[in-house]
């Protein structure tokens, strides 16, 4: 009997540290930013034909091929080229982080490349469990995703 009390109580120490786990790594918090610049995107009528993508989860929730990838490095300028010579329909959904640190394209950089921006937006993401002890006091992390679109002509002007 004592095992079986044993054994239940360490499945809820588990449990609750499994739970703490998906705050401990900030950037997972990222998800929540992106699945809301996709609702924005699915919410109008853009046609993508490839997809440029600075985290893994933005190909996952696009559904997109992988296999039609364009293959980025960290040289920026390799990179701009690369991109300027996509077909028109082509999406880039980057983040604020990992798309800088890791390829050195920012805003900026899609624009000259041929890209008309078409979401910008910042966000602050709290955990989403309780805040443990060993948290920062206020720990958000702020974070910014982004969509550009290349278009076969230039976009009517909004007014």
């Amino acid at each position: 009997m004592l095992a079986y009390v044993f054994a239940i109580g360490l499945f809820f120490i588990a449990a609750r540290n499994d739970l703490y786990f998906v705050d401990d790594h900030d950037s997972s918090r990222d998800a929540r930013a992106i699945a809301d610049a996709n609702d924005w995107l699915r919410a109008h009528s853009i046609t993508e034909h490839l997809l440029v993508w600075s985290q893994a989860y933005m190909c996952i929730i696009r559904q997109c091929d992988t296999r039609h990838r364009v293959w980025l490095s960290g040289d920026k300028s390799s990179n701009v080229a690369l991109l300027a010579a996509t077909p028109p329909g082509t999406l880039v959904f980057w983040d604020g982080e990992t798309g800088p640190n890791w390829y050195g394209l920012h805003a900026p950089d899609f624009v000259s490349a041929g890209f008309t921006e078409l979401f910008d937006k910042q966000y602050d993401l709290h955990p989403r469990f309780p805040r443990r002890l060993s948290y920062p006091s206020g720990w958000t992390r702020s974070q910014e995703m982004m969509l550009f679109y290349k278009y076969d002509h230039p976009p009517p002007a909004s007014n």
